[in-house]
């Protein structure tokens, strides 16, 4: 009969505690609320330069060194993510996924972990990566690192945002563990074109009007000195 007892009050501990963890996940499905599907902009900006061949000279010889041109690749791919209110303690985590535009699968650039980016304070998170046309990392993100972005290509974006927190662990050891709380639906699709700068350029300088006001000053000007000279000649003479 002790035995029997001692069974049942592991059980019940047993059943207590499943119950606790059961009710602390519910208490927090329910006091997390879930995010907005993230409005955001994206564009291609492309601020690649060449340089210019130069000659030095070696200041222990005395030779002159012919340093050749090259042609510098900063190409970017920005995102701009409009916040959120949000005053819970976890914060609002950033998900992107991206696929080529004739494609079926999305890739995602993160995983829903810590490591992903994470809101800003301010009213936008920008996100900044540079891209590449280098086949040796078409489908492979490092982090904030480089995407593949051929020439010419249409690529498409989402962004989702979602709420990462730690929960009482289901292991038998307990503790707690890292999980993903809650998130939004994925964002609309945004298209960009490789090659085609999404910013708004620059408008074409207008030519003011006071340069040709002064110029016709300038010419009437001149036609009163040369009258003025013409008449003095003629007094002169007379």
């Amino acid at each position: 009969m002790a035995r029997m007892g001692k069974y049942l009050c592991l059980c019940l501990v047993v059943i207590l505690a499943v119950s606790m963890f059961l009710m602390m996940n519910s208490t927090n499905a329910q006091t997390i609320p879930k995010p907005s599907v993230p409005e955001f902009t994206v564009k291609f900006i492309d601020n690649s330069y060449d340089v210019l061949p130069s000659a030095t000279i070696d200041p222990y010889t005395g030779k002159t060194i012919i340093n050749a041109g090259h042609h510098v690749e900063n190409r970017n791919i920005e995102f701009s993510i409009r916040n959120q209110g949000w005053n819970d303690v976890y914060g609002i985590n950033y998900n992107i996924r991206v696929k080529g535009h004739f494609e079926e699968n999305w890739t995602n650039v993160f995983s829903e972990t810590f490591d992903s980016p994470t809101m800003s304070n301010s009213t936008y998170t920008i996100l900044v990566f540079s891209s590449s046309d280098n086949t040796t990392y078409k489908g492979f993100y490092r982090g904030w690192g480089e995407i593949y972005a051929p020439s010419e290509g249409k690529i498409d974006f989402q962004v989702q945002a979602f709420v990462r927190g730690y929960v009482p662990s289901d292991s038998m050891f307990g503790g707690m563990s890292e999980r993903t709380l809650t998130k939004s639906d994925w964002s609309n699709t945004q298209t960009i074109t490789i090659g085609e700068e999404s910013s708004t350029p620059n408008p074409s300088p207008t030519v003011p009007e006071f340069p040709i006001t002064l110029s016709l000053v300038a010419v009437l000007v001149s036609l009163s000195l040369l009258l003025v000279i013409g008449k003095r000649k003629q007094s002169h003479n007379h």
